[in-house]
């Protein structure tokens, strides 16, 4: 009877034991795969080349030198920063804002970088990092949001809470334009320098006619209500003006007779920037739902999304040769992409 007892006794452990080891193997098997998936870069899309960091807040803009070698980004760490495009390398650390910049952009000849901020544009040389100029306009009690350059390079505009304004190269104020209330939040020149669009936070998309300084409202009126418009951009045969909306949809405007012509949809989050390739066949946006849309213009597909930021992406450049594509973003990340 006891050896009957101890067989039952041993053989109701050794059952314990196997269901042990089976517990402990499945364990193992389960979590072998978890890890291994941790170690996936699952969220970022195959055609990232590099990301660049250093700002220390969020990247407000970015652009490519006309050569396409060189990439500027502004932050809200009031730096604006220069890159090479092929390495990645921080080449220059520029300073002088003490708030933004909010935008940026190379001048013509590529050898000058400006970016706007609080009540001024500053200009430095791109090789040096030396400031070379300074546009401050004493009256404007309001912080400045965006900047255009006329591809002339004689030219800038200039955008803040309620107006924006006219500056010659050198300096000289050439006019101010009030436009409710509202930021004039994006700025875009004509490829031939005849028309300045304004974008404007309170629904207001505005076509200036430079010379005769007549305004065309082609939606809203800037009084609130409307669509805000966050990024314009005009194609570079000037044929066609681009809008990116709060209602996650790029806009294709007529700048001629002032007609809606169509909108592209996609984006699951407010449209932050846009801006076309060189020969006009792509779009690029970004958007609030972290991601970068590559649009075919002449049949509104996209062509790829481009994942990768962690925030909403604050804008976008595509260089000139079409290769590579510039964002900037909210968590303060440049990401270079493969648009080719």
């Amino acid at each position: 009877m006891r050896a009957l007892q101890l067989v039952r006794t041993t053989g109701r452990a050794s059952a314990l034991v196997v269901a042990v080891l089976v517990l402990l193997f499945m364990l193992a098997t389960m979590s072998a795969p978890a890890a291994t998936q941790s170690r996936l870069p699952s969220v970022e899309s195959p055609e990232l080349i590099r990301t660049l960091s250093g700002h220390g807040g969020e990247v407000a803009s970015v652009a490519f030198a006309p050569d396409g070698r060189t990439v500027a980004s502004a932050g809200a760490d009031h730096a604006v920063r220069i890159w090479d495009r092929e390495t990645g390398a921080l080449k220059k650390t520029l300073k002088g804002h003490t708030d933004g910049p909010w935008s940026v952009a190379f001048m013509p000849d590529g050898n000058i970088v400006a970016a706007v901020g609080k009540n001024r544009v500053i200009f430095w040389n791109v090789e040096t990092g030396e400031r070379t100029q300074t546009i401050e306009s004493r009256l404007d009690l309001y912080v400045s949001r965006s900047l255009a350059v006329a591809q002339s390079g004689d030219t800038l505009a200039t955008g803040a809470w309620e107006q924006f304004n006219l500056w010659s190269r050198g300096g000289m104020p050439m006019g101010t334009w009030r436009c409710g209330a509202a930021w004039a939040e994006s700025l875009a020149f004509s490829p031939d320098g005849r028309k300045l669009a304004i974008g404007m936070s309170a629904g207001g998309l505005h076509l200036m006619d430079r010379s005769t300084h007549k305004i065309r409202i082609l939606e809203g009126s800037g009084s609130g209500g409307r669509r805000e418009f966050y990024s314009v951009v005009f194609s570079p045969d000037g044929k066609t003006l681009a809008a990116g909306n709060d209602d996650r949809k790029v806009s294709f405007w007529d700048p001629e007779t002032g007609e809606l012509q169509r909108e592209l949809t996609g984006h699951e989050g407010a449209v932050r920037s846009v801006a076309f390739s060189s020969n006009g066949e792509l779009l690029a946006s970004g958007s609030s739902d972290k991601t970068v849309r590559v649009w075919d213009v002449a049949t509104g597909e996209t062509r790829r999304v481009l994942s990768g930021h962690s925030d909403a992406v604050l804008s976008v450049a595509v260089s000139p040769d079409g290769k590579t594509l510039a964002s900037g973003g909210k968590d303060g990340t440049v990401r270079l992409w493969r648009v080719e």
